[in-house]
């Protein structure tokens, strides 16, 4: 009996591994595979992305970067958080951020769809003039039947 077990756990596991198979997309994907908001909210610690999938690929994971770089040292006043390119950052300021945070989002997203994710993120230790990017790291799928 426990050999037929084994079995069908076998079976299953290759199964479920079959989805897995998933390979980073052509880099004509990047542009329609986009975050429509991005939303970083420093009262109560979160980020909350919405990713859509404009593209004629099924995406299975985006891995993305959010990077803060400090302005100024003042503590003083309340946190404020400037959305810039990363080119810009690169003109600015040409130094290492601050912090850097790298998120995975692991869901299947078929063409025409988007999600919205949450994480948590503890924005404490910034400085109170901050300017972050975001940038699309990774893309992984494969295209669409």
């Amino acid at each position: 009996m426990s050999r037929n077990i084994l079995l069908l756990l076998l079976i299953c596991l290759m199964w479920n591994c079959t989805g897995l198979d998933d390979k980073k997309l052509p880099t004509d994907a990047n542009g329609q595979i986009y975050f429509e908001e991005f939303e970083l909210n420093t009262q109560r610690n979160y980020l909350l992305v919405k990713l859509v999938n404009e593209s004629p690929y099924t995406l299975t994971s985006c891995k993305f970067s959010v990077n803060f770089y400090s302005t100024t040292s003042s503590q003083e006043s309340p946190l404020i958080l400037t959305e810039v390119s990363s080119d810009d950052v690169l003109d600015l300021l040409e130094s290492v951020p601050k912090r850097s945070e790298i998120f995975f989002i692991r869901e299947t997203l078929k063409p025409g769809y988007s999600t919205e994710v949450y994480f948590e993120l503890n924005l404490d230790d910034l400085s109170r003039r901050t300017i972050y990017t975001q940038e699309i790291l990774e893309l992984k799928g494969k295209i669409s039947p």
